[in-house]
């Protein structure tokens, strides 16, 4: 794994969790998800457009760099009976915009992007969503909620993951356990005991892995130490500091417990995303003509996820749909005026020379004839 991109990744992750929180008590993304729908934006853009995009998702790396080592961590994702994950892509827009082919066929080469052109009326919102339905496994069942007469084209990536734990909780490690939440308040909920392996106990919090079958992929519970201020220490979390807690886990048997969840969450990723850097690709300095002649920019950035973790696993889906739309008109540049509507001076000049044939100043013209009126 190249290590300029882990660390990027590690940082749009936190970044996108920190702005996230900052809205809602209960949050869920997909840092993957983004990437890979904002990766077929870019490979559209050019100039000051592509750059704060790579930026922002991949540290910097240039295209066809960010391209190849992004693709090679996707295609690599292991999938099996017991812990499957897929993902999907694709990119819908109307019949009447003209999209160049080399856009189209890279996204095609590089993510094995759907492309469809269809009318942009109620039944391709509707076939857009069942796309997503049938990508998620039924998970996220909506994606956009309208098509207006704005929108030009709609990029979406969609995935699921479907894992059962390597050890299963027994039924008797599942009992009644007290939650406090953020303003203090308690709750009974359904806590899963168990022992695990692997854990960190880091200066700020404390955390465990638990492992889901097939030793590909793992559940990480990170828990902020007693008395810490929940919101400051998300607004302190950092990709490098994720990456170190990681890096100092142990092998010590560790009582852990996780509650059962379910949690939808959707939003819309624009705020989050300009704050991050990636600002003229909404702007109307956008610059995707690489996509269209047309000129293009991104008018919402819309995600949604789904998660379910029970005492047999843990169920999961995200899609993220990045909608594009015609760019507005800018408004006609504004000239600087000279009006002679006041005493001046005039030549008349030679043009070779610039020399004045006639200098004058007039400070009474004459008026309004009769006919002119």
């Amino acid at each position: 794994m190249d290590q300029r991109f882990s660390r990027a990744y590690f940082e749009f992750a936190a970044s996108l969790l920190k702005e996230a929180c900052s809205g809602a008590p209960d949050v869920m993304l997909s840092p993957l998800s983004v990437s890979l729908a904002l990766a077929m934006c870019a490979n559209g853009a050019e100039g000051e457009t592509q750059e704060e995009i790579l930026k922002a998702i991949g540290g910097g790396l240039g295209p066809d760099e960010f391209n190849e080592v992004l693709c090679s961590y996707t295609e690599g994702l292991p999938s099996s009976e017991r812990a499957k994950f897929r993902f999907a892509d694709s990119i819908w827009f109307p019949e009447e915009l003209v999209v160049k082919k080399l856009f189209k066929v890279e996204n095609e080469k590089l993510y094995k992007a759907e492309i469809e052109s269809l009318p942009f009326d109620d039944a391709a919102k509707e076939r857009i969503n069942a796309w997503v339905s049938e990508k998620t496994d039924g998970m996220i069942p909506e994606i956009i909620d309208h098509l207006s007469p704005e929108s030009k084209m709609v990029l979406i990536n969609a995935l699921a993951f479907d894992a059962k734990w390597a050890v299963p909780f027994e039924k008797s490690g599942v009992r009644a356990h007290t939650f406090t939440g953020l303003s203090g308040e308690t709750k009974e909920v359904s806590g899963m005991f168990s022992t695990e392996k692997a854990a960190f106990f880091a200066e700020d919090a404390d955390g465990f892995i638990k492992p889901y079958a097939g030793g590909a992929y793992s559940f990480i519970g990170i828990l902020p130490h007693e008395g810490t201020d929940f919101e400051t220490f998300i607004n302190t979390l950092t990709g490098e500091k994720l990456l170190s807690y990681l890096a100092h886990l142990e092998r010590k048997d560790t009582d852990v417990m996780i509650p059962k969840y379910v949690l939808d969450y959707a939003e819309m990723m624009n705020a989050s995303l300009i704050k991050l850097g990636i600002t003229t690709a909404f702007s109307a300095k956008a610059d995707f003509n690489k996509i269209s002649n047309t000129p293009l920019t991104i008018g919402e950035v819309l995600h949604k996820t789904h998660i379910e973790v029970d005492e047999e696993g843990t169920k999961a889906a995200a899609a993220t749909a990045v909608l594009m739309k015609m760019m507005a008109m800018l408004a006609p540049e504004e000239h600087p005026t000279v009006y002679l509507d006041r005493p001046f001076v005039y030549m008349i000049t030679d043009n070779q020379s610039a020399l004045p044939l006639f200098i004058g100043a007039v400070t009474s013209p004459e008026p309004l004839s009769e006919y002119e009126e």
